[in-house]
């Protein structure tokens, strides 16, 4: 009877770990969800964005990117921005958000101003849930593949209210920052979008938390009565979850309080 109830065991265990091993796409990917939720306060993320603009009325074509490098610790938050503003120019702004000052470097200029963080959460960085949430249904017919390093994937299409509502939102802040200087400032009123051709490919690491979010999608928007389109590529990278620290520069004192910062980089 014991080798019976062993050889039982041994079975059910083998099940176990096989079925661990091929989750379904909703079960993989809410796992990396909830792990995302439960360190919101503490990851590191970079995102890159290019996209190639035309605008419809005057032919002129142009190539943007936009790279944006977050590390969050609690209240303690870094944001490095990188435009590409045209003519092989770009504008790199390093911002620190610590006890209630965002110290800004910016084209070499060193400036502070006093801010809530909230507000500094919303104009110059954004949190840790730019991934939908997505039910059983929504991903029943989403296989898991792996890819050339024997990653697990899921790859969407847009087919879900979710999946237009997410992208949608987070493309529209991604776009405002890269057109600023080349379109004009963009706001609610003034702007139309619509976006086709939508695809995802979501990565997963080995230990089953997101690695990379890459989505491609075609944009036609009007602006202040103008329409453009673009052909956009945006990568998001996930270095880290709950291990993550920021760097605070040595030369706090050499930022000097001052309006430098634009009221939101994103809008």
């Amino acid at each position: 009877m014991r080798k019976v109830m062993a050889a039982t065991l041994a079975v059910l265990l083998l099940f176990s770990l096989c079925s661990c091993g091929e989750l379904s796409a909703y079960r993989l990917y809410s796992n990396a969800q909830k792990n995302a939720e439960e360190n919101r306060d503490n990851f590191e993320t970079k995102t890159l964005v290019t996209l190639k603009l035309k605008a419809d009325e005057s032919g002129k074509t142009a190539e943007k990117t936009y790279g944006l490098h977050v590390k969050k610790d609690g209240d303690s938050i870094s944001s490095t921005v990188k435009t590409d503003i045209g003519m092989g120019i770009t504008v790199e702004s390093e911002l620190v958000y610590l006890d209630g000052y965002v110290y800004a470097k910016i084209m070499g200029v060193k400036a502070k101003m006093p801010m809530e963080i909230e507000k500094f959460k919303s104009d110059y960085t954004y949190e840790n849930d730019v991934t939908p949430l997505f039910s059983e249904e929504d991903l029943k017919s989403v296989k898991v593949e792996k890819n050339e390093d024997g990653l697990r994937t899921l790859k969407l299409t847009a087919g879900t209210d979710k999946i237009n509502k997410s992208i949608y939102d987070g493309v529209k802040q991604m776009m405002n920052a890269a057109v600023i200087g080349y379109v004009a400032t963009l706001s609610e009123e003034s702007t139309e979008i619509d976006f086709s051709d939508i695809n995802v490919i979501i990565t997963f690491d080995n230990g089953g938390c997101f690695k990379n979010v890459d989505m491609t999608f075609s944009v036609n928007a009007v602006v202040l009565s103008k329409t453009f389109s673009a052909d956009v590529k945006a990568e998001v990278e996930y270095l880290d979850f709950g291990s993550t620290s920021v760097d605070v520069p040595d030369d706090l004192d050499e930022y000097k309080e001052h309006r430098l910062l634009p009221e939101n980089i994103f809008k």
